[in-house]
């Protein structure tokens, strides 16, 4: 959100106050309230609304996406060798995108990994400091002998805020790590600190304003992965529209 919108709402939502009040004290108490409460509703759910879409808009900015066709190479009755699987995943790596791919043999087969880059904000105010981190990454495991995948993810956050209060000086810090499938997923965290800096470190490199957003959406890995995967004829163990849900 632009400096200029964000006094602009204070301003609007100041003069709600200043016009309502005076109003409810003077015995007109309905036009008052109207004007008091409904003003600043208004403004509230105006501002909360546009900090998400604004914030959104901040956090996928630079964020490259990569479209693989869905163009068959191969068919499940004669799916791709191994090593051709493996570099058609090395070559989805790009550095205009936020995710990198990794692919390793071992005994059993293969491994292929995935992890979003850095999408960390780290903010401080006259009263407050913080710093929090998006998390997620993939492994897919590649069965050669049956041109079988399975996978998994892993999907976290870890933050540490401090506050200075009457009381003194608060902190808390918290981390989560969860393992399990995922299906349209979107992680996003907007910070704003009107009277301080935020500081928003994404792939591209840091920014930083009074206000700053990062996100993951793992979509943008799987899909591309998925794809490549399934245009070289391999397929999950048990292939129905489910196992494709989570694949995206």
């Amino acid at each position: 959100m632009s400096k200029g919108l964000y006094r602009t709402l204070f301003l609007l939502g100041a003069a709600c106050a200043v016009v309502g009040f005076p109003l409810i004290i003077m015995g007109k108490e309905a036009l008052g309230l109207i004007i008091f409460v409904g003003g600043l509703g208004a403004v509230v759910v105006i501002f909360g609304a546009t900090t998400i879409v604004q914030g959104l808009r901040s956090a996928f900015r630079g964020q490259g996406r990569l479209l693989v066709p869905d163009a068959p190479l191969a068919t499940p009755d004669r799916p791709s060798q191994v090593d051709q699987v493996l570099s058609a995943l090395e070559a989805l790596n790009s550095p205009d995108l936020p995710y990198e791919i990794t692919t390793e043999r071992d005994a059993s087969g293969a491994v292929v990994s995935a992890r979003w880059r850095t999408e960390e904000l780290r903010w401080q105010g006259l009263f407050t400091k913080g710093h929090e981190r998006l998390l997620w990454r993939m492994r897919v495991t590649l069965d050669p002998s049956r041109a079988r995948y399975r996978f998994t993810e892993w999907s976290g956050t870890a933050k540490r805020d401090l506050s200075l209060t009457p009381g003194g000086v608060s902190g808390v810090a918290a981390g989560t790590w969860h393992k399990g499938k995922t299906a349209g997923q979107l992680s996003f965290r907007f910070v704003m600190v009107p009277g301080g800096d935020v500081t928003a470190t994404t792939p591209e490199g840091p920014r930083t304003s009074f206000e700053g957003a990062v996100a993951i959406r793992p979509r943008d890995v799987k899909i591309p992965v998925f794809r490549t995967l399934r245009n070289h004829g391999w397929r999950p163990p048990h292939d129905w529209w489910g196992a494709r849900w989570f694949e995206g």
